[in-house]
């Protein structure tokens, strides 16, 4: 009887220890899980913050350029309007009418850079290829890098507000090879990989951690880029090509 008891008690013993275990494994992996949802939410958090900061920055940019540049174009007509009124002289008449036709000519041209700034008509009428091959050949007109854009097959349609993100993150991206990457020379080549389209941009400039300077720098064109590829669910993957950057920017497409 005494090694009955024995069984008894190391079966009990046993069942406690595995019962122990796995309260002790569902408390750890729920404990877990709770910590990653934490992180994410505190990452989706972040992300929708950066979203309305970039949107919030955006408007006062245009609101700037507007009353900087239009507003004060449109003021000086309206001076030089009010002084032809008066003036009797017919050759200084003649000179403002053509000073005025320039102020005129000026501000079409202004207000069609803020158009394109903010959202090319190319993008709703003809689709996000030709969009980004008339911003880029405007691109090189201006600056001194060469930015080569090359469509490697043939993109579908895709929806407005996609063409929209990835249009507004090329752009982000031509600013920053401007401003801080001394490149000289860049590539850029988009490409549908069965449900998905492939960007790849490559450049000659100062090799620099994309992720790094999303965590590290307090500037927003970083951070505009990542809150754009969150609204797509686009990834951006970085690799090292030995001379410069390799950025690859990739998302799903639905029919």
């Amino acid at each position: 009887m005494e090694w009955e008891k024995n069984i008894g008690s190391v079966f009990w013993i046993g069942t406690i220890i595995m019962v122990s275990f796995t309260v002790g494994v569902i408390v750890f992996a729920v404990i877990y899980l709770k910590k990653i949802y934490g992180l994410k939410q505190k990452e989706n958090d972040r992300l929708l913050r950066a979203c309305l900061e970039v949107e919030r920055n955006e408007r006062k940019n245009i609101s700037s350029y507007l009353h900087d540049t239009v507003c004060n174009d449109i003021y000086a007509v309206s001076v030089y309007l009010s002084i032809l009124e008066q003036d009797e002289n017919r050759a200084e008449k003649k000179r403002k009418i053509v000073e005025i036709q320039q102020l005129l000519d000026n501000i079409l041209n202004k207000t069609r850079d803020i158009s394109y700034t903010t959202m090319s008509p190319l993008l709703e009428f003809s689709g996000l290829v030709p969009a980004l091959q008339d911003y880029f050949m405007r691109f090189n007109k201006l600056h001194s890098i060469q930015i080569t854009f090359e469509c490697l097959n043939e993109i579908p349609r895709l929806e407005l507000p996609v063409s929209y993100e990835v249009y507004r993150i090329l752009q982000e991206m031509a600013n920053n090879m401007l401003k801080h990457g001394q490149v000289t020379q860049a590539k850029i080549s988009i490409q549908k990989n069965r449900d998905s389209i492939i960007i790849m941009l490559e450049d000659d400039g100062i090799p620099f951690s994309i992720k790094k300077e999303y965590l590290e720098s307090s500037g927003m064109g970083i951070k505009n880029i990542y809150s754009r590829l969150h609204k797509i669910g686009a990834t951006l993957k970085q690799d090292r090509n030995g001379k410069g950057n390799l950025l690859i920017l990739k998302f799903q497409i639905h029919d």
